[in-house]
């Protein structure tokens, strides 16, 4: 019997596969002959057995060259787009461990794989593997389930210094055996890498007299999300580098004597619930981009006072109006907002007639190039689309000097509804004449 197998040229992918299937057939018939006959074992088959897997064992592959850092960054380019690893076998960077013994030998040396994890029931050894990296951890508790993994508290102070990003999702906790107090508080610290933080803690069997101890000392905290559960008075939100801020349904109670002088130099903010009340009491030169919702005239009296407060030159600003309107207010917001680049409102009715008369008025948002306007409730299937196209064909003609391409680049226009009537006749020729002409524009509804 020859050990050379089928015949292929000497070093092939195919010539590699035959000696692989040649070895496993002896193996085969070897295991399949009978007991008494062992003994006498067909030497010639143990012989090609041998010499066979000496000629596997030495087989030597493409990828085995590749570089170590290479397959290091290939690795990495294997993580999830959002950079949120839940630690499974069958996934990276887990299943990279799993292959061959270099490629267990690379992927445990690349701290890159382990710096971010949604926690489950890991020990502090994924930690350890970062070598030093920054680390990011998501962990979530829904449905009153919790119940932390031993050693977690432990863990998360050990590694204090290397905490990066942290998105805690501790939502109805209805076990009066769970203290947020305590639980932020044995955290450790103080988190001087720490530059995101999301924070959700609501429906909570008790309230919250101080603030969290993990929140007393954040240095380089850039990006701070509050979602529900926190009374705002109780969060030190003074944080000397945040630059971003949102504030989602939270429980404020405006101080007695407003603080009416700068925060940090944040430059965006999205408010919610009570984001008059905070708008009140803060003054923000530096913003640039600004979430609000209205829900009575008197918020925005507050955003115009804010404004001419902070004297700030918003670029970006959404505006909720969560009640019918009179056009007149939403223009005197935009009146006072000549820097404004990108403008989205959400109406009861995306985009009026009224409105977009006013828009076409190029004293108005002169620097405006992108243009949103959505239906927050189930309004009528008719749309008139007339003044909107004209607007947009004034707006797409201002040019700031001959040859430059015009401000207005790109339109939103987007329907609570699926059988919102789309455009016809002279208006859709119109239309189609701006997009032929560069403008970027999409009409959208829920179900389409």
């Amino acid at each position: 019997m020859s050990v050379m197998g089928p015949p292929h040229a000497t070093g092939t992918p195919a010539w590699r596969q035959a000696q692989r299937d040649h070895l496993a057939e002896i193996c085969d018939t070897n295991s399949q002959l009978d007991v008494d006959f062992h003994s006498d074992v067909p030497e010639f088959l143990d012989a090609d057995r041998r010499k066979l897997l000496a000629i596997v064992s030495s087989f030597s592959y493409d990828v085995s060259t590749i570089p170590v850092e290479i397959i290091s960054q290939i690795f990495v380019e294997c993580l999830p787009a959002d950079g949120r690893v839940r630690p499974s076998p069958p996934r990276a960077p887990l299943v990279l461990t799993q292959i061959c013994r270099r490629w267990r030998e690379i992927a445990l040396g690349t701290g890159q794989l382990w710096r971010s994890f949604d926690f489950t029931l890991q020990s502090a050894a994924w930690c350890e593997r970062a070598n030093n990296y920054p680390l990011s951890l998501t962990l979530r508790c829904a449905h009153g389930r919790f119940k932390l993994p031993p050693g977690f508290l432990a863990t998360i102070a050990a590694f204090a210094p290397h905490w990066e990003r942290m998105e805690l999702a501790l939502q109805n906790l209805s076990s009066f055996s769970f203290n947020i107090d305590d639980f932020t508080a044995r955290i450790g610290g103080p988190l001087l890498a720490l530059s995101t933080l999301a924070l959700t803690v609501d429906h909570l069997p008790y309230a919250i007299e101080q603030t969290p101890g993990m929140l007393k000392n954040l240095p380089q905290l850039r990006d701070f999300r509050l979602f529900n559960g926190l009374a705002l008075s109780d969060v030190p939100i003074a944080f000397p580098a945040l630059r971003h801020l949102g504030l989602w349904d939270i429980d404020f109670d405006l101080p007695a004597a407003p603080v009416l002088g700068p925060l940090p130099p944040v430059q965006s903010l999205f408010l919610d619930l009570a984001g008059s009340d905070v708008l009140a009491f803060v003054t923000l030169p530096h913003l640039r981009r600004l979430n609000y919702s209205i829900y009575s005239s008197d918020d925005i009296d507050t955003l115009l006072a804010f404004i001419g407060r902070s004297a700030c030159a918003l670029t970006h600003l959404t505006l909720r109006v969560h009640l019918l309107l009179e056009d007149f207010f939403l223009l005197q917001c935009l009146q006072v907002l000549p820097a404004l680049e990108d403008l989205c409102i959400e109406y009861w009715h995306a985009g009026t007639r009224t409105l977009c008369n006013h828009l076409q008025y190029l004293d108005i948002v002169p620097h405006l190039h992108s243009l949103s306007f959505s239906e927050l409730e189930l309004g009528t299937p008719r749309y008139a689309y007339s003044p909107l196209v004209q607007m947009l064909q004034t707006r797409r003609r201002m040019r700031t000097a001959p040859g430059v391409v015009p401000r207005l680049s790109s339109f939103h226009l987007a329907f609570a509804s699926s059988r919102a009537m789309l455009p016809y006749g002279r208006d859709a020729e119109k239309l189609g004449r701006l997009v032929e002409g560069g403008l970027r524009f999409r009409i959208h509804g829920r179900g389409l």
